[in-house]
C-alpha cells in the first residue's frame, strides 16, 4: 500500500462512539521523515518533516548549527549552483510568516539558516558556509518533493507543521 494511502487509513481510524486515541504515523523519504499526529479528540492534524539538522515549515526550510554560531553571513548553494547570500531570502521568508531573526540580542541568528522551500524544490544537497573562507556543511535534501506529497496525502495543510 502506498505510504500516503497508509496514512490516510491510520489517521481516519476511530473507535465506534468515542474518538480514538491520539495516533503518529512516520514515514521516510529520501532524506526526510514525516511524522503525522492526529489528534480526533480536538480534530486536528500536527506534522513534522525533518531531516538531519533540517526541519520543514511555513514553506521554508531550517538548517541548525549550533545556537551560539552567527550564521547572519551564511551563503548556500543548491547542488552545485551558484552560492546564495542567505540574507537575501529575509523577505520573501518575512512574506510566508517565518521569523528571520531569533529573540537572543547577542546572536540574533540563532545559528539557523533559513531557505524558501522553492529553492531547493528537487535538489539533492544543500551546502552552507557560515563565514567567508570558513568550511562548509552539506545537507541531504534529497527527497522533499516526495515528503510534501505524502504529507499533503495525510491531510498536513501549511498550517499543520510544527
Amino acid at each position: 500500500m502506498p505510504i500516503h494511502l497508509a496514512l490516510a487509513v491510520l489517521l481516519m481510524a476511530s473507535s465506534h462512539g468515542h474518538p480514538a486515541a491520539s495516533r503518529i504515523a512516520e514515514s521516510h523519504a529520501g532524506a526526510w521523515t514525516l511524522r503525522v499526529h492526529s489528534d480526533p479528540f480536538r480534530q486536528r492534524i500536527t506534522c513534522r518533516l525533518t531531516a538531519d539538522r533540517v526541519r520543514y515549515g511555513r514553506q521554508s526550510l531550517v538548517f541548525a548549527f549550533s545556537h551560539r554560531l552567527d550564521t547572519s553571513d551564511a551563503a548556500y548553494r543548491v547542488d552545485d549552483g551558484q552560492p546564495m547570500a542567505a540574507n537575501n531570502d529575509e523577505m520573501a521568508l518575512a512574506r510566508l510568516g517565518v521569523a528571520v531573526h531569533h529573540d537572543d540580542l547577542h546572536n540574533p541568528s540563532g545559528g539557523l539558516v533559513r531557505i524558501p522551500e522553492t529553492k531547493v524544490r528537487g535538489a539533492r544537497t544543500v551546502t552552507i558556509q557560515i563565514k567567508a573562507d570558513g568550511p562548509s556543511e552539506r545537507f541531504k535534501v534529497d527527497g522533499l518533493n516526495e515528503a510534501l506529497t505524502a504529507a499533503a496525502n495525510a491531510g498536513c495543510g501549511s498550517d499543520s507543521f510544527e
